[in-house]
Order: C-alpha cells, then sequence, then structure tokens
C-alpha cells in the first residue's frame, strides 16, 4: 500500500495454459517473474507498465518451435481504476514471446497476444 503516485512492484505470475494443434490437445505451464511500474493518475487512476520473463514447458512442436523447456518474456500495459475500499477493475493488452533461446531447433518461437479484463482485491 502506498502513498506516492509512482510505485514500482514484483509480481510471480503463473501460467497455464492448453491449445488444440493438429487435432491434439497441447498445453504450456511456467512461471514468470514480473516487475510492474505504476503511475497514479488522479485519485483514482492507474496507469500500469509491466514487463517479465521465467521458465516454461511446453508439449507442442510445431516447424517453429520445439518442445519442452521455454523461456517466456512479455510486456503488458494496463489501465486500471478504483472501485471501492481496496478493490480495483481494469484492461490490460500485451504481448509474450516464448522460445527456447537457442538450446534446440527449430528456435522460431511463439508470440501470443493478450487483451482481457483484471480484477483485484488489496490485502491489508
Amino acid at each position: 500500500k502506498s502513498k506516492t503516485a509512482f510505485n514500482v512492484g514484483m509480481n510471480i505470475m503463473p501460467h497455464i495454459g492448453f491449445a488444440r494443434y493438429n487435432s491434439k490437445l497441447n498445453f504450456e505451464f511456467g512461471a514468470n517473474v514480473q516487475f510492474d511500474a505504476n503511475v497514479r493518475i488522479g485519485r483514482n487512476h492507474i496507469v500500469s507498465l509491466r514487463a517479465g520473463a521465467g521458465p516454461h514447458f511446453v508439449n507442442v512442436e510445431t516447424e517453429e518451435q520445439s518442445n519442452g523447456f521455454i523461456f517466456s518474456d512479455n510486456f503488458a500495459l494496463s489501465y486500471r481504476t478504483k472501485l471501492k475500499d481496496m478493490h480495483q477493475i481494469g484492461l490490460v493488452a500485451g504481448w509474450r514471446h516464448m522460445s527456447n533461446a537457442g538450446l534446440m531447433q527449430p528456435n522460431g518461437g511463439i508470440d501470443n497476444y493478450m487483451f482481457g479484463l483484471e480484477y483485484a482485491k488489496f490485502m491489508e
């Protein structure tokens, strides 16, 4: 909890995802350490820029990317507004790139574009 207009934080973001590729259900899981820079605009609005990276595992193999151990990098921009007390709601847009850093071939990478809603309730 901060009383200043600019704050920097750190999050640990677990990920799990499923996708159908070549008639097979595939998965990925992992976690990212994410740094978060927030700027409060006015009394109830916050703009945030996030950047993170971390290890993942994928079982899908495409022509562009081998399966197994992989890294995920992500960037996101969000806008949040306070609802009441310790609740916030917002919009987020971002990009995530996964590749294995050249450990195996092929290593063309997998890119995801993210758009969503977020809700937060802060603990005291």
